[in-house]
C-alpha cells in the first residue's frame, strides 16, 4: 500500500465520521504483514499520526505467523505498543501437517522461534490455532502444548469454508462426534488446569449465554463495523474474507476506492445494496428458524455466501460447529460446574 492511500484512509475515516468514540483499531492482517521491512511501518504509523487530525486513539494489531520475528521486531512492538496475533496450531507434527512454507518444508520451528522471541522481550500475544480434521484426535496434546509453554491466550478457528479458501478438511455431518469430542476434551482440561488457560471462543460464548442476547455483536453482519482496505485503496465492509474473493454473480465485494472516492458512498452502491438486503434476509431466516439465534445473532455473511451461494440462506457447517455444538458442549459444561458446587 502506497503511504498516499493510507493517508486519504486515515483522513477519510475522520472526514466521514466513521471512528466512533474517536477509537480506531487496525488491524494489519495480510498474507504475513512481517514480510514487509520496519521502516515500512516506520513511515506508515508516521503518516497516520500525521493525518490523524481528531488526535483519534489509535491501536494497532498484526497477525502474524511469528517466523520472522526476531530482536529488531520485537523492539519495534514494544515501541509502538503493537498487539500481536500469532498462528500456530499446536505441537510441531500438528503445525506442520498443515503449514508448509513455498519450498513444502515446515514452519513450526520458525514459527515456535518467533515465540520464544516475544516471551524473552515480554511482549504479550495470544494465539490462534486452525483446527483441521487431523487435529480432532490430539485435543489433549494440543491444549497441553499451550499450558506447557506458558501460551494461555487462545482461541480456536474449525477450519472453515469463507473467502478464497474453498476447501476443508472437516465436514461438519462427519465430523460432528470428534468435534465434539475435540471441544468436551478442551473444556475439561481448561477447568483441570492449574494455570488460567483463556480460550477465546469458550469465554464468549459463556458470556452470550449467561449475560444474554444484549452482548450480541453485529460485528460482520452490520456495514461499517469492519471496514477493509486492499493495497490499491479499493474498500469493502461486512466479513474481510469477501476481499479476497473474485464472484461470477457480483465481480468482487469491493464498493470504491479511497483514492477517488468516500468510504460512506457504498451504501449508495446498488451492488452494496442488494447484498445488505440479502444479509438482512439471511438473519430473518436465522430468526426464525434456528433456536440458538440468541447466541449468535444471524452467522457469518461470507460463511453462508461461500457454503450456501447466498447471502440470504441460514445455517452453514461452520455455525453447526463453531454456534451450535460449542453452546451445547458449554451448557453441558455449566451443568458438571454447578453440580460440583452444589
Amino acid at each position: 500500500m502506497t503511504l498516499e492511500t493510507l493517508a486519504n484512509i486515515i483522513r477519510k475515516l475522520q472526514d466521514e465520521n466513521l471512528i466512533p468514540d474517536n477509537r480506531l483499531r487496525l488491524l494489519w492482517h495480510a498474507s504475513e504483514p512481517m514480510s514487509l521491512p520496519i521502516s515500512f511501518y516506520e513511515d506508515a504509523f508516521q503518516v497516520i499520526q500525521e493525518n490523524n487530525y481528531q488526535q483519534a486513539s489509535i491501536e494497532h494489531s498484526f497477525q502474524t505467523n511469528a517466523t520472522l520475528i526476531d530482536d529488531n521486531w520485537c523492539n519495534f512492538i514494544k515501541k509502538h505498543d503493537i498487539e500481536i496475533g500469532v498462528s500456530i496450531d499446536g505441537p510441531e507434527h500438528i503445525h506442520d501437517h498443515a503449514r508448509l512454507d513455498r519450498r513444502g518444508r515446515g514452519t513450526f520451528n520458525r514459527a515456535y522461534n518467533g515465540i520464544l522471541k516475544l516471551i524473552e522481550h515480554n511482549i504479550p500475544f495470544s494465539t490462534i490455532a486452525v483446527v483441521t480434521q487431523y487435529s480432532l484426535d490430539f485435543a489433549e496434546e494440543i491444549f497441553k502444548f499451550f499450558e506447557t509453554n506458558g501460551i494461555c491466550h487462545i482461541g480456536f478457528n474449525f477450519e472453515e469454508l469463507t473467502g478464497a479458501n474453498l476447501t476443508s478438511s472437516i465436514e461438519a455431518n462427519r465430523d460432528y462426534e470428534k468435534c465434539t469430542n475435540f471441544i468436551r476434551e478442551i473444556l475439561r482440561l481448561q477447568r483441570e488446569s492449574e494455570i488460567r488457560m483463556s480460550i477465546r471462543e469458550v469465554t464468549s460464548m459463556t458470556q452470550t449465554m449467561l449475560l444474554g442476547k444484549g452482548r450480541i455483536s453485529t460485528g460482520t453482519r452490520a456495514p461499517f463495523s469492519v471496514l477493509s482496505f486492499d493495497i490499491d485503496g479499493n474498500f469493502s465492509t461486512f466479513c474481510p474474507e469477501l476481499l479476497t474473493m473474485d464472484d461470477n454473480s457480483y465481480g468482487n465485494f469491493t464498493y470504491g476506492n479511497v483514492n477517488t472516492s468516500s468510504i460512506i458512498s457504498l451504501v449508495e452502491n446498488p451492488k452494496f445494496q442488494k447484498i445488505y438486503a440479502e444479509i438482512q434476509e439471511g438473519i430473518s431466516m436465522c430468526a426464525s428458524s434456528c433456536s440458538y439465534f440468541y447466541v449468535c445473532g444471524g452467522g457469518i455473511p461470507s460463511n453462508k455466501y461461500t457454503e450456501n451461494g447466498t447471502f440470504a440462506s441460514s445455517e452453514t457447517d461452520l455455525c453447526r460447529l463453531k454456534v451450535k455444538l460449542l453452546a451445547d458442549c458449554i451448557a453441558d459444561s455449566l451443568d458438571v460446574i454447578c453440580r460440583d458446587i452444589a
